[in-house]
């Protein structure tokens, strides 16, 4: 049976499922680490900001 006719037939399916993603997501912010200064694989300094140069009408 198809994954949305069952969802339609039966809305236990959707309710259970979006249930299921509150609590994945309530337990991954609680068990979060926290750091006040939380270390990065990136340098900080190799971040670019590519702002496009304003044309000006002739």
């Amino acid at each position: 049976m198809n994954f949305v006719k069952s969802s339609l037939k039966y809305p236990q399916v959707t309710l259970s499922v979006l249930f299921l993603v509150f609590v994945i997501g309530v337990n991954s912010l609680l068990n979060m680490p926290r750091r006040e200064d939380p270390k990065s694989p990136f340098v900080q300094d190799w971040y670019w900001h590519f702002i496009p140069e304003p044309t000006l009408p002739r």
